[in-house]
């Protein structure tokens, strides 16, 4: 595999991101979990 070269910013940006989007899947997920207990 080639690896292009990044910058800085470019890096954290995507990590920000991925950040993001892995704090609204946990959110997600801890809702559906939440929700499953009040049924239960």
């Amino acid at each position: 595999k080639r690896y292009r070269i990044v910058n800085e910013e470019d890096l954290e940006d995507a990590v920000a991101k991925l950040d993001e989007y892995y704090q609204q899947q946990t959110q997600t997920v801890r809702k559906r979990v939440v929700d499953f207990e009040k049924m239960g």
